[in-house]
């Protein structure tokens, strides 16, 4: 008989991705890459959101975290206080990281999670 496998709340996805996001530079990075990624070709080109499509830096993060993302791609690293705004602004994209990271194997993250929560609660 098979078990069941559990599955962490999306509270519990939530404040995982959140947490790493804001404490982690490679979290941090990763994700401000991950967004940057889900821009459209021309938004990234003119660093402006011109699309409402729910994936992508907002209008008002675009153009600094689309310069940013660049420079990152590039190999160079970001300045202590750009780093500060990234850690700042970027766990409100969480929810793009989970899509992500879901795209590469739910189960995998969903134990991840799980672990995580046990070992810290």
């Amino acid at each position: 008989m098979a078990t069941a496998t559990r599955k962490p709340t999306k509270a519990q996805i939530k404040a995982y991705l959140k947490g790493h996001i804001a404490n982690s530079e490679k979290w941090a990075l990763l994700t401000l890459k991950v967004v940057y990624n889900n821009q459209t070709l021309d938004e990234k080109k003119s660093e402006f959101t011109s699309h409402d499509n729910g994936v992508g830096f907002n209008s008002t993060d675009s153009k600094f975290f689309t310069q940013l993302a660049k420079k990152a791609n590039k190999g160079y690293s970001l300045s202590p206080k750009q780093m500060a705004c990234v850690f700042k602004k970027m766990p409100k994209y969480w929810a793009q990281m989970q899509a992500a990271w879901e795209s590469t194997g739910v189960e995998k993250m969903h134990q991840r999670i799980l672990d995580w929560y046990s070992e810290n609660s």
